[in-house]
């Protein structure tokens, strides 16, 4: 009797595409770890699937990072410049860290959705690090994000951090770990110190710069000194040895919180502890300094016709007081909320605000069919780019409505309901990225990655065609129908690069 056996299928990992650690290093790790076959089997499929994945292609916000990885020896596609970029900086700076693979795919992921009823779907985390003695897999949010998308069952903050219950259980019934990481907020300070700190990694110092770097080193020992300090006491220091000895942990700073092109503000330390306490406490500072104040007070969202009644009433609370006007119930009960509301830090107005803007009609004056063309022609015609202009919008509305026998709301109406819209909604259907940026309003100053320390690092490329009326030798000297010049603007400078020059 023939017998059978099972044959698996064993991962073959493209060593040429992905890079970063051999075989013999990866089972080295898993060696450590006490992985069984098992584990094995599904590290190595994650690995040989990862970067597979077509990163941001819907992404509005983000913008995709093709990161050049010193520690892997190749491009590791990021989804964020101001998330995952920024964790990658992290990870190649830790000396703990062997390699990683960015974009991995994690497969039979249980879900519960809100109803209870529980389905399965595959999901793609940010990061897979080996360590020395261990491998952990790394999802990156911002807390915004987490804030707007917490939910029992899914993304919960713990009292250690944040975490995502599906995807823990998930690594937990492999014997794997997993973590969320958020970046600092702000977090200009933090991307471009260790923007800063990698690139002068690559680059190793000169002999003098190192007898340079020994002496400060030398000094730091006995206090904390500042980078222009340093300068003064260390002739030839400058930022550059300062940043690949903080790359190196040689020696320690408040990374986070101060640039380093405050060399003044920022003090480098000969221990990672006194630096960190120094770090937290400068970064508190920065957070309180950069905090956009929030209005508590009902007062100062308050409409005109509102305040001007809360005046009002309490100009007659006055004149009651000082014996001017006869007092009344109603009058003896908001003078009592006053009282209330400035025992409560709130100021008097508040309590004599009343609801006048809120008076009118309770329900709309449109029908439920005019509702619905309304909707509709807004959504499908104006939405998606298929009407040009708003007067046009008006006719088709004029067509849906005629057709479901309902009467025409006025034009008037028709530009309200436009004008409560999402406007990028349509620029991204009309003119596409171009014009949703420029239609997106403007990020917070806090939320922005800042420029860059080190002249020559990152370059801004723009492009346009020739104008023929400009040279008259264009078209012959490019053989192309349509010629077009780049121009390449340096980051930290704002100055042209002279590298760039015109093609065709």
């Amino acid at each position: 009797m023939a017998t059978s056996t099972l044959q698996i299928k064993r991962p073959v990992v493209d060593e040429q595409r992905l890079g970063g650690l051999s075989e013999c290093e990866r089972h080295e790790t898993y060696g450590c770890a006490g992985h069984s076959p098992f584990q094995i089997t599904q590290l190595e499929w994650m690995v040989a699937d990862s970067g597979t994945r077509d990163v941001g292609k819907g992404a509005l916000r983000n913008v995709k990072v093709q990161f050049a990885s010193a520690k892997c020896g190749a491009i590791r596609t990021l989804e964020s410049h101001t998330c995952e970029r920024l964790f990658a900086y992290e990870i190649e700076l830790d000396d703990a860290v062997k390699g990683y693979y960015a974009q991995v795919p994690c497969r039979r992921i249980l879900r519960t959705n809100e109803g209870g009823t529980k389905h399965v779907s595959n999901a793609t985390l940010d990061f897979l690090v080996f360590y020395q003695d261990r491998i952990e897999l790394v999802e990156c949010k911002t807390e915004d994000w987490l804030a707007d998308n917490q939910r029992h069952g899914e993304w919960e903050k713990l009292e250690s951090g944040w975490t995502c219950r599906p995807y823990e259980r998930w690594a937990n019934e492999r014997g794997f770990s997993f973590r969320v990481w958020t970046p600092p907020d702000p977090l200009a300070n933090y991307l471009r110190n260790l923007e800063a700190m990698y690139a002068a990694k690559r680059l190793p110092l000169e002999p003098y710069e190192l007898r340079i770097a020994e002496r400060s080193l030398a000094l730091l020992a006995t206090r904390p000194y500042s980078l222009e300090e340093l300068a003064d006491a260390v002739p030839g220091f400058r930022e550059r040895i300062a940043l690949v000895l903080l790359a190196n942990h040689r020696c320690y700073g408040p990374v986070t919180s101060t640039p380093v092109t405050l060399p003044q503000h920022f003090y480098l330390y000969s221990t990672c502890e006194q630096a960190r306490q120094a770090d937290v406490l400068a970064f508190q500072a920065l957070v309180q300094a950069t905090s956009q104040p929030v209005v508590q007070d009902a007062i100062g969202r308050a409409t005109t016709t509102d305040y001007n009644a809360a005046r009002e009433r309490l100009a007659r609370l006055e004149r009651i007081e000082y014996g001017v006007e006869k007092p009344t119930v109603r009058m003896r009960q908001l003078a009592s909320d006053v009282k209330k509301a400035v025992s409560e830090g709130r100021s008097p107005l508040s309590a004599c605000l009343t609801n006048y803007a809120k008076s009118g009609n309770r329900h709309e004056r449109l029908d439920a069919t005019q509702q619905q063309c309304l909707e509709w022609v807004i959504r499908v015609q104006w939405n998606r780019g298929k009407v040009r202009t708003r007067k046009n919008l008006w006719f088709e509305l004029e067509k849906v409505c005629n057709l479901h026998g309902a009467v025409t709301p006025s034009i008037e109406t028709l530009y309200r309901y436009v004008r409560q819209e999402d406007a990028t909604k349509r620029a991204l259907a009309v003119g596409g990225m171009r014009a949703y940026q420029a239609a997106r309003p403007i990020s917070d100053p806090t939320k922005r990655s800042g420029k860059a320390i080190g002249f020559g690092h990152t370059l801004h490329i723009d492009s346009s065609q020739f104008d023929n009326r400009c040279e008259p030798c264009v078209e012959i000297d490019f053989c192309g129908d349509k010629p077009w010049f780049y121009i390449g603007i340096d980051e930290a400078s704002d100055l042209p690069r002279p590298e760039t020059a015109p093609t065709g």
